[in-house]
């Protein structure tokens, strides 16, 4: 009769727990399948209360869930935690789960979701979400198909097939196509879960070496990388001199131009020939020296890849002297007039003797032979012995500076014409006696031509003892 009553009360107890995990249901949902390191998994859960009467139910993860004794999960948010279901009524939880940036990639991650009620200790459910955590580098799918032999010099086609693998949108993703060889650039858009692909031509420089280089393909959003392809690709050997002639005619002469390229990828060797013929050597020159094979000029040269070979053959039956002449002379002339665009002179005027020294009047006259010239300064120093006076003839300086060596005029004139010629004087005493002479520091004008300044020099003057 015991054990009757035992089997009894194993089986309501029993039944009891099956009726309560009933009368509570936990329905989850992903709003994405997989997450990168780093950001946010969104779930929404579904509480369901089956029971027979309203009831409070709390929402919560163990403590042992979270960071730090989860290698995963930063942090856990459900909102709300906590909710009152009526009879067979169900409330959507919201649950966000912050994965941690050096969680592992490319595995399943399970974390347990727990629902229990408040009033009654046995109505209790739990749950399993799912997270399928990806690498930030591994965002984006990158998948190229692209020759494994390539040849130097020509452009080879690269498809590339681009992914988005996770439930977010990107804008604007930069992609970054470089090798040793070249470096391409594009710009893409990416909706939840797209796929695109993209063409590009692609040159590789014919003097790359042979052998094998890496291919490598990145995109970047906002400087972060979100996706990556490397793969090797082999340079074949190519080897090809190319020539390129170019015939220029004058009076009486002619000019020939030979330019040798090597456009391959390896050393090469050629042999040039440039028939000759009687009484050549009076009028032809040749850069650089060459052979001389019975009636022909030979070239035997060696080049890298890219290294230029250029030979010239000039033909000219005028003096070369008188050339040289002709254009040594168009310089002189031409170096002589814009040196001498502006003529200055300075002379004394006249000398008038006083009781200890004297007075001298000083003239400078500034002429323009060429073009007009605005903004022209005429500056001249009174040694520190000689004192000025007020008598300034026609225009009296702008500026008068005192230094070491003594005073300094300086005029502005705004404007000088060509041919017009501008006369300055002043007047100055000196009081120590003259023994032998004294020397008066030449006169100078400066002028702007051609966002360029120059300064053209007076003569210098020498008072002597009367």
């Amino acid at each position: 009769m015991k054990k009757v009553g035992v089997y009894l009360a194993l089986f309501l107890f029993i039944a009891s727990c099956v009726y309560a995990s009933n009368d509570l249901k936990l329905n989850v949902t992903s709003l994405q399948d997989k997450i990168e390191a780093g950001k946010e998994a969104n779930f929404k859960i579904h509480v369901v209360n089956n029971g027979i009467r309203e009831d409070i139910f709390r929402i919560y993860v163990d403590e042992l869930s979270v960071y730090p004794f989860s290698d995963f999960a930063e942090k856990i948010t459900i909102e709300p935690n906590q909710l009152i279901i009526k009879s067979h009524e169900g409330i959507d939880v919201s649950v966000k789960v912050k994965v941690l940036s050096t969680a592992r990639a490319n595995i399943n991650h399970i974390l347990t979701i727990k629902a229990r009620s408040l009033t009654n200790s046995e109505l209790n459910a739990e749950d399993k979400l799912n997270i399928f955590v990806i690498s930030p580098q591994q965002v984006i799918s990158v998948l190229p198909i692209i020759p494994k032999d390539i040849e130097p010099g020509k452009n080879f086609d690269a498809i590339v097939y681009y992914g988005n693998r996770i439930n977010e949108q990107f804008d604007n993703l930069k992609i970054l196509i470089s090798g040793v060889f070249f470096s391409e650039s594009d710009e893409i858009s990416l909706m939840p879960y797209e796929n695109v692909s993209r063409d590009y031509k692609i040159n590789i420089r014919s003097s790359v070496e042979p052998g094998d280089y890496i291919f490598s393909l990145r995109v970047y959003k906002d400087k972060e990388l979100k996706g990556e392809y490397s793969s090797k690709v082999t340079v074949g050997a190519s080897s090809f001199i190319r020539e390129d002639k170019k015939v220029s005619k004058g009076l009486l002469s002619q000019v020939i131009t030979l330019t040798e390229i090597n456009k391959g990828n390896v050393v090469a060797s050629k042999k040039i020939i440039y028939p000759s013929r009687f009484l050549d050597s009076l009028y032809l020159f040749i850069e650089p020296e060459a052979a001389k094979e019975g009636n022909n000029y030979a070239w035997y040269i060696t080049l890298k890849p890219d290294e230029i070979y250029n030979i010239r053959i000039n033909k000219d039956y005028k003096p070369i002297v008188i050339v040289l002449i002709i254009i040594i002379s168009f310089l002189w002339v031409l170096s002589y007039l814009f040196g001498k665009q502006i003529i200055i002179k300075k002379k004394i005027l006249k000398i008038k003797k006083e009781e200890k020294g004297a007075e001298l009047k000083v003239l400078i006259s500034v002429r323009n032979r060429g073009p007009e010239l605005r903004n022209v300064k005429v500056i001249d120093i009174i040694p520190s012995y000689m004192k000025p006076s007020d008598d300034f003839g026609t225009l009296k300086p702008n500026k008068i500076q005192r230094g070491v060596m003594g005073l300094r005029f300086i005029w502005d004139i705004d404007s000088l014409q060509r041919g017009e010629e501008r006369v300055l004087s002043y007047v100055v005493h000196y009081k120590l006696p003259v023994i032998g002479k004294i020397k008066l520091p030449a006169a100078f004008v400066q002028f702007r031509k051609n966002d360029r300044v120059f300064g053209v020099k007076s003569n210098k003057l020498i008072v002597r003892k009367r």
